[in-house]
């Protein structure tokens, strides 16, 4: 296991060197947690006042796509994986400050090696059939990834486990193919969630979570009921959530000051003055490892020489980007996918600056000097996606670089655009660990590897840093991919926004997630309540 509160687990590691244990973790994490005046993992927060029980929240979603689906081994956009995460539950979750938390799993521990964890299942979870919950039923969730057959998108990441077993009722142990110290952080992913046994209609989908399916209208409007017999029930107080989709950024902002929906994601900076000039309306920033950037596919011209891509990395502006788009809610980004908030980001690789004279020079090296480039986005790849690559083209030109903006329809970005153009905005929220970062995206074998960089010492250094038990050993290790993936990937990241999150006032009880609302509890309707 590992931890943000590192030096109480080097105490721990130095005392007990044998195992690392989820007990372990709990102990510590918790005192470190009553040292910061922080709450215990999936302890219910301190409330000024009672929360108030019934009533129905709204979530307005800025993506919809013509995939969308509530099988969980399928789902890949915001509102897939926000709707399975209120029907049902990982075995663990990842918290508001990304520490793992126990959700359908209440301890896990690793081998001496790395190379098998156990898992300890939570008793008296029932599905929304009245079923009790097995190991059974988490041993045919997690095969479901398994196999070449397997139609997962996250299968490439659960390649990662050989074979797992249930070792009586409530316990379930994975074998890995390698070593693997931050294995359980693979399992937080909403894909993961655990269904009965042989379960196969997902549009009648029967889960574990806090709400149960009560209307289903893909791309329209779905409706979740208050699972009466949720595990954790006494922090449920809504008795429904319902969610659609507004792809209009100031459509979305409209629904939320006329009272039509009570949270919507992705606020548009452009709309703050309105959002905040209204009395029933609050606003939030969350500092996170967003990623909204530009995708330069590796595979295939003119983004495949590395010259070229070097180039344009060279003529984006950051600066700009950070004060002129985000306004300064922004971290500056180095062009790959990890931010400051984690805490395997390196320091010592410096930060890329805007410089026409040399992006000449690497032009005139690939051949292409003077171009002109197509580069496509949408409302839909993310907050600032848009103005980014406009501003793009301001700052290119210095370069002799004439970008033609393309600006594809938000319903059908990510089946039509995404991964297909060689140049094109994209956008995902963070990631808790590099591991999981990297796996999904800059693996040779990564379901999403957008930028189709594939280089077989990205590949090996990946599996060092999972076999690497040694926490300063593992840092090193993911620096050196870090500065590969600066150098030589196909990622033009110039930001990390904050997330900003606007509701209606009457709706309490609201976490603000480094990962997003994807993870959050706005999704599982955990601790939120209504005000009259």
């Amino acid at each position: 296991m590992t931890t943000r509160h590192d030096a109480l687990f080097q105490q721990r590691r130095a005392a007990t060197p044998h195992e690392w244990t989820r007990r372990d973790a709990l102990k510590l994490s918790g005192a470190a947690a009553l040292l910061a005046g922080t709450s215990l993992p999936f302890a219910a927060p301190a409330r000024a006042e009672a929360p108030k029980r019934g009533g129905t929240a709204r979530i307005a979603f800025a993506s919809t796509a013509p995939t969308v689906t509530l099988d969980p081994i399928k789902s890949s956009i915001i509102p897939d994986l926000t709707h399975i995460r209120q029907l049902g539950n990982e075995l663990v979750a990842i918290g508001p400050n990304l520490d793992i938390e126990p959700e359908l799993a209440t301890d896990w521990e690793a081998s001496a090696d790395g190379s098998e964890w156990v898992f300890t299942l939570r008793r008296g979870v029932v599905f929304h059939n009245g079923k009790p919950m097995t190991s059974a039923d988490v041993v045919y969730s997690m095969r479901r990834h398994l196999g070449a057959e397997s139609e997962s998108v996250w299968r490439a990441q659960m390649a990662q486990i050989e074979e797992v077993v249930a070792e009586g009722p409530h316990t379930v142990r994975f074998k890995l193919v390698a070593p693997n110290f931050e294995f359980p952080a693979l399992l937080t992913s909403g894909r993961t969630i655990v269904i009965p046994e042989d379960h196969s209609d997902f549009v009648n989908f029967v889960g574990t979570g806090p709400f149960k399916l009560g209307e289903y209208r893909p791309r329209e409007r779905t409706l979740f009921l208050r699972h009466e017999d949720f595990w954790a029930a006494d922090r449920v107080h809504l008795d429904a959530i319902e969610t659609f989709s507004v792809l209009d950024p100031v459509n979305r902002v409209n629904a939320l000051l006329t009272g039509e929906a009570d949270f919507i994601v992705g606020a548009d900076l452009n709309a703050l003055p309105r959002l905040q000039q209204s009395p029933d309306v609050e606003t939030m920033f969350v500092r996170s490892g967003q990623n909204v950037h530009m995708v330069m596919m590796c595979d295939r011209a003119p983004t495949d020489s590395y010259d070229f891509r070097l180039a344009m990395k060279l003529l984006q502006d950051r600066t700009r980007v950070v004060e002129g788009v985000y306004k300064g809610r922004a971290q500056m980004g180095n062009d790959y996918l990890l931010s400051p908030n984690h805490k395997e980001f390196s320091r010592e690789i410096p930060l890329r600056t805007y410089d026409p004279d040399k992006a000449r020079f690497h032009l005139a090296r690939a051949g292409v000097e003077n171009p002109t480039v197509e580069i496509f986005t949408s409302t839909a790849a993310g907050p600032g996606a848009v103005e980014q690559v406009l501003m793009f083209q301001q700052t290119a030109a210095a370069g002799g670089v004439t970008v033609n903006v393309r600006q594809a329809p938000a319903d059908s970005y990510w089946s039509a655009v995404w991964r297909k153009q060689p140049f094109h905005g994209s956008h995902w929220n963070m990631r808790p660990t590099a591991e999981m970062q990297w796996s999904q995206l800059y693996l040779s074998t990564a379901s999403s590897n957008e930028i189709a960089f594939r280089d077989e010492r990205v590949d090996r250094l990946v599996f060092a840093a999972r076999a690497e038990r040694d926490e300063a050993k593992r840092m090193e290790i993911w620096r050196d991919l870090q500065l590969i993936a600066h150098d030589e990937g196909g990622h033009m990241l110039a930001a990390h926004p904050d997330y900003i999150y606007a509701h209606a006032k009457r709706l309490r009880g609201l976490k603000p997630y480094q990962q997003g609302v994807g993870t959050s509890n706005i999704v599982t309707g955990i601790d939120l309540w209504l005000d009259a």
